[in-house]
């Protein structure tokens, strides 16, 4: 009676270990222990209604993605459109460069982008824009750089040598005249 026992629960502890490894493969699992990709530092700025920020069109902008995503599944879309962009890779991030299109220009669009990651499970995320009617003038978008000052270095002059005396002939007894210094004038800066 003692070994049925033992052969009933040795049974019993096999099958409730069987049946708990099985469903640590199901496929709803490596769906919960998938990491999803994560996206982030988008570099416009995004639209909303206090501020109301515009971007120029055919804006750059990037997106940092997480490492564990597989970039041959991202895609970038505006209205539908897809919009063409680089990639740059490595083992810390992926970083995607684009453009705003010109299509969209003094319109609202919204960019989504979707990826998956090298285990299977996706993620997906969207920006709202406002792309202005036209581009800023080039004053507006970069600052005016300040020249430094050209200051002209005073002109050095050499003293004459002293009269060389030759054997058999007088000394000339004129002394040597001090020369001028030349004057010194600042150079205006370039103007443009």
């Amino acid at each position: 009676m003692k070994i049925t026992k033992i052969i009933n629960w040795t049974g019993f502890i096999s099958a409730v270990l069987l049946s708990a490894t099985a469903q640590a493969y199901s496929p709803d699992l490596l769906e919960d222990m998938c990491k999803k990709p994560h996206f982030r530092d988008f570099s416009l700025p995004t639209y909303s209604a206090p501020e109301n920020k515009e971007v120029a069109p055919e804006s750059e902008f990037t997106i940092m993605l997480s490492p564990w995503t597989d970039p041959k599944t991202i895609k970038l879309t505006a209205k539908n459109e897809p919009i063409k962009f680089t990639i740059e890779s490595n083992d810390s991030f992926h970083r995607i460069t684009a453009k705003v299109p010109a299509t969209f220009t003094g319109k609202y669009v919204r960019l989504n982008l979707t990826a998956k990651a090298v285990l299977g499970c996706g993620e997906k995320e969207g920006w709202l824009l406002k792309v202005a009617d036209g581009k800023p003038t080039a004053a507006a978008v970069e600052p005016v750089k300040a020249e430094a000052q050209v200051v002209a270095e005073p002109v050095k002059t050499e003293a004459p040598e002293a009269p060389v005396v030759v054997e058999g002939q007088a000394a000339q007894s004129e002394p040597a005249k001090p020369t001028a210094e030349a004057e010194t004038t600042p150079v205006a800066p370039a103007t443009k």
